[in-house]
């Protein structure tokens, strides 16, 4: 028998005694009850024993703040953070997990009522409870406390909203070094992880500033890449772009002159004006404004049938809110 079998039977071996020992410890729970005895003998014998849900050292976590919030292990949702203040504690610490946190922000952060604040011992024991929930993750996170506040310590984490914000750097590297293509590529990656906005049922002050400039971001990646599409006389890919632009921002004027005009480059001037109207009845309902004099005229050229052609090379790069850009060339 190999080192490695010994070893998988050994590991089994000591799963069954521990499920055995703790079946036995339920059944005295339920004794002690009937008898109404102390448990607490009966609990610190159970707290002494490893749990069967331990994770080997090689497990992996990854936290989703984009969309809905959740935490994996090797791929398996961790247990739901039902309570509020030892979610928000977490969500605080992965959003900020580069330095430590001051004990003062974080009683700012989960009590920004100062009507309302605590004592500095509620913020010791929502951290406790919240390391009673890491310890799921079999030491692969864990919350540090230092010298004035507290750290999360997780050297292999991996959080999509770091990976999503890394994509778009690099694909702003590949741009500065006239690799289109490949910055096209990056942009592409980082939007798959944009399930949604930052931590989107929050509503806390610090998360909603953060919100926002992530979306700017999103913006800016998917303007980028319905320029690459548009140059490459793909506007059925344009059109998808461009809708999911409006998805998070339908007052963008920007993207209905896009579809008006890769609408009308495929011959379907009634889509053209479907979207036209649904740019005037946005505007209005949501600004109380109509559209501007170009998406006007991007509308009428469109429906006279003017855009019979496109100069994939004269691809023109407009200033957006923010400083997005998105391509609005018509020839």
């Amino acid at each position: 028998m190999s080192i490695q079998e010994r070893g998988v039977m050994e590991h089994q071996a000591l799963a069954d005694a521990i499920a055995s020992l703790s079946m036995t410890l339920q059944s005295l729970r339920e004794i002690d009850a009937t008898l109404n005895f102390s448990a607490a003998p009966i609990e610190i014998l159970a707290a002494a024993i490893p749990s069967t849900e331990a994770l080997p050292a090689s497990a992996t976590v990854a936290v989703h703040c984009l969309g809905a919030f959740e935490v994996r292990l090797n791929g398996k949702p961790l247990e739901t953070w039902r309570a509020v203040k030892p979610r928000a504690l977490f969500q605080y610490l992965v959003s900020h997990r580069q330095r430590p946190v001051p004990r003062e922000a974080l009683i700012d952060a989960l009590w920004p009522d100062p009507d309302t604040a605590p004592a500095g011992t509620a913020l010791k024991v929502v951290v406790h409870r919240v390391r009673k929930l890491l310890r799921q993750t079999a030491r692969r996170l864990e919350i540090q406390a230092t010298e004035d506040g507290y750290r999360l310590d997780g050297p292999d984490l991996w959080v999509d909203v770091e990976e999503f914000e890394r994509l778009c750097l690099e694909a702003r590297k590949h741009e500065l070094e006239g690799r289109i293509d490949d910055a096209a590529a990056s942009y592409a990656r980082a939007v798959t992880l944009y399930r949604g906005d930052f931590l989107e049922d929050v509503p806390d002050e610090w998360v909603v500033l953060r919100r926002e400039r992530l979306k700017d971001v999103y913006l800016l990646a998917l303007a980028r890449l319905t320029d690459a599409a548009f140059a490459n006389l793909d506007y059925e890919q344009c059109i998808e772009h461009s809708q999911q632009i409006l998805a998070h921002d339908p007052c963008r004027e920007q993207a209905y002159r896009v579809l008006m005009l890769c609408y009308a480059h495929l011959g379907q001037r009634g889509r053209v004006r479907r979207w036209y109207e649904v740019c005037v009845r946005t505007l209005r309902g949501e600004l109380d404004v109509d559209p501007e004099p170009d998406t006007r005229a991007t509308y009428e050229r469109a429906m006279a049938g003017q855009f019979s052609r496109v100069d994939a090379g004269a691809t023109l790069l407009h200033e957006l809110p923010t400083g997005n850009h998105h391509v609005t060339r018509i020839s």
